[in-house]
């Protein structure tokens, strides 16, 4: 199987040895190179099978430029190539619908890998991030590094998880916890907001990745 692939970055990227390799390969076929500006101002009529697109400094153009295109109704894969791999970020990038994140960086058989996985159907993200991608009416999420987040809640909060987790419903909960059930209500909306976390099966998976409950 032959991949279609355009890319879409700055000038120097476009033409960096990295790329270069990348588009010698016999199994890409790259359709076009082309800059945000020009693509943003041509429409997406161009694109075709993956769209490989550098995150420059604006961050938000970009992940509107993932939105877009998947909004769009044209049968095109973005993969996110950035500098770094960022918490905060990543977050923003799965959540626009990107099918993949690149390290600009990577060895050029890297990204004809992701290329390749990604034409084939399957998420590229490094496989930390890919872990932790929570998928629900068709939409992405990337939930907390577990670790990261249980230290910040409050006893109040990880007894409400716990019991939530257990299979109570959240007015067993609060009678269990002494509180009412507007109470627990509301710190159960606050926590799946903080968390982002859809529904009850994505917070039983946090809360075992926490280590709040065992299986």
């Amino acid at each position: 199987m032959v991949c279609r692939v355009t890319i879409v970055g700055h000038p120097d990227w476009l033409e960096s040895d990295r790329l270069r390799e990348v588009r010698r390969n016999r199994r890409i076929e790259c359709v076009g190179t082309d800059t945000l500006d020009s693509l943003l101002a041509g429409g997406f009529d161009v694109l075709a099978g993956i769209l490989l697109l550098q995150f420059l400094h604006d961050f938000d153009c970009c992940i509107a430029t993932v939105q877009r295109v998947r909004e769009s109704g044209h049968d095109v894969r973005c993969v996110a190539v950035t500098g770094d791999i960022v918490e905060a970020e990543a977050r923003r990038i799965v959540a626009a619908g990107s099918w993949g994140q690149l390290l600009e960086s990577a060895a050029p058989g890297t990204y004809c890998q992701v290329i390749t996985q990604v034409a084939a159907g399957r998420l590229a993200y490094p496989t930390d991030i890919l872990n932790r991608i929570e998928t629900s009416g068709g939409r992405m999420t990337l939930t907390p590094k577990a670790g990261d987040c249980v230290e910040r809640l409050t006893s109040q909060e990880q007894d409400l998880i716990k019991l939530l987790a257990d299979g109570l419903t959240t007015t067993a909960a609060a009678r269990a916890m002494g509180m009412t059930p507007q109470a627990a209500r509301r710190l159960r909306r606050n926590l799946m907001s903080r968390l982002s976390l859809r529904n009850r099966a994505m917070l039983v998976r946090y809360a075992i990745r926490a280590g709040l409950v065992e299986l």
